[in-house]
């Protein structure tokens, strides 16, 4: 087994896929490029590669004879042709039968009758605004993120492995009620829900995320706890209050562990989301975000704790107490500070 990498120039930022040649002799090796695995921390950009690498994974020997690549009409991008995604997300339907809405901020996909795409597009685009308003560095999309949405769970559920065996890796079905990879997001139909289903608006965000921001997603406090704000923001929860006063009482995660670059569980979404509200409501935190983010593409991760001293003079045990104080003041704008009975 052997990886094939495309990589910028530093190396840092790279398109991989994974070989099996198991082959003793000659052979002739033919990659689709839309079918690569994203490096973690920045987002690559077929613009910017400029070498070739391979890694091997076992022992042996291989002799490369002739590289080439064929030149594309238009600029590659780095997400798949929806087209080909539709294929692969319903390969039993024709694609005539699918209803579908593209608007400046995403394209949805889905068969299911009930699903009201007006309605979802509409909101999927205040959220898009919002998040402009929040992060007003934000790139603008070339094409809005892609959402498919099944009308059955378990055609929701054959999507991302199948999805991950184009890219030439392994995936199990999630039991999630939602799943972004590499910027494509999907969940499926629930009559109860409806059409502006909590988790529409989480993986939407993921989606669009990738499109407008240097980084890649990667499930870590950055990605999750982005979604998990707007979510909250949209869809606020009933029991938030003892979620947050439970949350500060058990303090299981430390920040430095949380926000260390690494995914992190669903338990864990609700801390990075109040963290991330701080963030952005705090004028010395939120005047510097631009540049985390530049510095966080430029070192290649999303640990955050290398760039708490530079850009705020700050280390993680000072940036917990102001985190706590936030959370106990602050959180009055979504009803948090109000005593259970």
């Amino acid at each position: 087994e052997l990886v094939l990498r495309l990589a910028e120039e530093d190396q840092k930022a790279s398109f991989w896929r994974r070989l099996e040649v198991s082959h003793v002799g000659w052979q002739k090796v033919t990659l689709p490029l839309e079918w690569f695995v994203w490096s973690d921390g920045r987002m690559p950009r077929w613009a910017n590669v400029r070498r070739i690498g391979i890694e091997l994974r076992d022992p042996g020997t291989v002799t490369l004879d002739t590289v080439w690549a064929e030149p594309s009409a238009q600029p590659r991008d780095e997400f798949p042709a929806t087209e080909r995604l539709v294929k692969l997300a319903f390969p039993q339907v024709d694609p005539s039968k699918l209803r579908t809405l593209e608007t400046r901020d995403v394209q949805i996909v889905t068969n299911a009758m009930s699903l009201n795409l007006e309605q979802l597009a509409t909101h999927l685009g205040t959220v898009a605004q919002r998040l402009h308003h929040e992060l007003p560095f934000l790139a603008e999309p070339s094409r809005g993120a892609v959402l498919f949405v099944f009308q059955e769970r378990s055609e929701f559920q054959r999507f991302a492995p199948r999805h991950a065996r184009q890219l030439n890796s392994r995936l199990e079905p999630t039991t999630a009620a939602g799943f972004t990879l590499q910027g494509i997001s999907s969940s499926w139909w629930d009559e109860k829900k409806g059409s502006q289903r909590t988790v529409y608006t989480h993986e939407f965000v993921h989606g669009y995320l990738a499109r407008t921001l240097p980084l890649s997603s990667t499930g870590d406090w950055l990605q999750e706890g982005l979604a998990a704000y707007l979510q909250l923001e949209f869809h606020p929860e009933e029991n938030l209050t003892s979620l947050i006063r439970d949350g500060l009482n058990s303090s299981k995660t430390p920040l430095a562990e949380l926000c260390d670059g690494r995914r992190i569980s669903a338990s864990r979404y609700l801390q990075a989301a109040t963290l991330w509200k701080m963030l952005l409501s705090e004028e010395r935190y939120q005047s510097k975000l631009k540049e985390l983010i530049d510095r966080l593409a430029a070192a290649n991760s999303t640990n955050l704790g290398p760039h708490l001293a530079p850009l705020w003079e700050s280390d993680f045990d000072k940036l917990t107490a102001e985190w706590r104080a936030f959370c106990e003041r602050s959180f009055n704008l979504l009803d948090l500070t109000k005593p259970t009975n």
